[in-house]
């Protein structure tokens, strides 16, 4: 599944902070580096306050793919 997130034409929504844990930058970063825990099934609600917390150490997120059968 790919959704594509305009910030500019979403309303207006108090994000809850994501509940994320990342590992340290190290030479022993590997294919899983964290964890995220979302409160909700729904991507639409849950997604953006994850791109917002990324966003701080990662830069702007573009594309987030998920596996929908989970």
């Amino acid at each position: 599944m790919t959704m594509t997130l305009d910030r500019a034409a979403q309303p207006a929504v108090v994000l809850r902070p994501a509940r994320l844990s990342l590992t340290p930058k190290t030479t022993l970063a590997g294919q899983l580096d964290g964890a995220w825990w979302p409160r909700s099934r729904d991507l639409e609600a849950e997604l953006p306050a994850l791109a917002a917390a990324l966003e701080e150490s990662w830069g702007r997120i573009t594309r987030v793919s998920v596996n929908p059968g989970r």
